[in-house]
């Protein structure tokens, strides 16, 4: 009896090891309490290798390598139904999480993408305005409703144009609240790394502050606009040049807040590799602008002739006005996000 048993014992733990080797290879594993001191590990082999090593039997089978701990007194079946097998990595779990992370990193714009959008849409912001304000400075007299009300009907569809022009200039400087925001954030955990001893601010921070002024800015110029819609739309001379007018003082009271939004974004800039004479020019005219806009359009509601005021300010600020946001644009038209890519 005693032979009989040592003869059966090897075609037993062959039998096992092929109805082990079956069940892993099954599309519905299930999962088994595990024995006491039944190790489980993952690995990839071709090969099945049975070896006898302190009563333990390990099988390394193609992406499993199992390890249990054969009793004598357990039948092949007991052995089974108490073994723990190793969760499989699901592969189709993978390809998901893989394609939603490929998805979002292809929705997510690159900062050259970014840089691109800011300065396009700053510069056709610029091409709006030079149509849309003269047009508005043309038909609106201050203090004289009755030639301001002459000059809208017969620039009338002239008018209509410039509201077009208006809300272009709306979505783009949307545009730009955004991407100025998403551009500057981006770069600020690297740089925050590499320049913590040269900046003085938190550039997330600023860039933050910089997307919020430009967006209070644009709400600003939204209720501005609106009141030119009703301006147009009134059969009322009087109700017209009111309407005029106070686009003329929201849009004030909004260009104050775009003129902190310039010495933000000026404090902000920075030039990726690029010289140091170029941020020290760009940082300079937006800071400068910004002073500009501020002083004027404060000026305009505290000092007692607006209108000498705002040509003094003009003629000083005016050059930094024009150039510093269009430098800004055709910089990051240009230029940036270049040397992200690069790297």
């Amino acid at each position: 009896m005693g032979k009989t048993k040592r003869e059966n014992t090897p075609l037993k733990k062959t039998r096992f090891v092929e109805e082990l080797k079956e069940e892993i290879h099954s599309d519905t594993l299930k999962e088994y309490k595990p024995i006491e001191n039944s190790p489980i590990e993952i690995n990839t082999e071709n090969k099945i290798i049975e070896g006898h090593k302190d009563g333990v039997e390990t099988q390394k089978l193609k992406d499993k390598s199992i390890q249990v701990n054969v009793s004598s007194d357990l039948k092949d079946e007991q052995i089974l139904r108490k073994i723990k097998i190793a969760p499989k990595v699901h592969k189709n779990k993978e390809a998901k999480v893989t394609k939603n992370a490929q998805r979002k990193k292809a929705n997510k714009f690159t900062k050259r993408q970014l840089a691109m959008i800011i300065g396009a849409s700053l510069l056709l912001m610029a091409i709006i305005a030079a149509f849309s304000f003269p047009t508005f400075t043309s038909i609106f007299v201050l203090g004289n409703p009755v030639s301001t009300g002459a000059n809208l009907a017969a620039n009338s569809g002239k008018f209509i144009g410039s509201l077009f022009g208006w809300l272009g200039i709306i979505i783009l400087d949307l545009l730009v609240s955004l991407g100025v925001y998403k551009y500057y954030r981006n770069d600020a955990p690297e740089t925050a790394k590499k320049d913590k001893e040269d900046r003085k601010f938190d550039q997330s921070k600023l860039a933050g502050l910089s997307g919020i002024l430009r967006l209070v800015y644009t709400l600003f110029l939204i209720a501005a606009t609106s009141a030119l819609v009703l301006a147009q739309t009134t059969g009322s001379v009087i109700q017209s040049y009111n309407f005029l007018n106070a686009f003329n003082s929201i849009w004030g009271w909004g260009l104050i807040v775009f003129g902190l939004h310039l010495i933000v974004l000026g404090l902000t800039y920075k030039n990726e590799g690029g010289r140091k004479w170029l941020i020290i020019l760009i940082k300079t005219l937006l800071i400068l602008a910004g002073i500009g806009y501020m002083v004027q359009y404060i000026g305009i509601l505290l000092v007692p002739n607006p209108v000498a005021f705002v040509a003094t300010i003009e003629s000083i600020f005016m050059i930094f006005m024009i150039v510093g946001e269009i430098g800004f644009a055709l910089w990051m038209l240009l230029k940036g996000g270049k040397s992200t890519v690069n790297k």
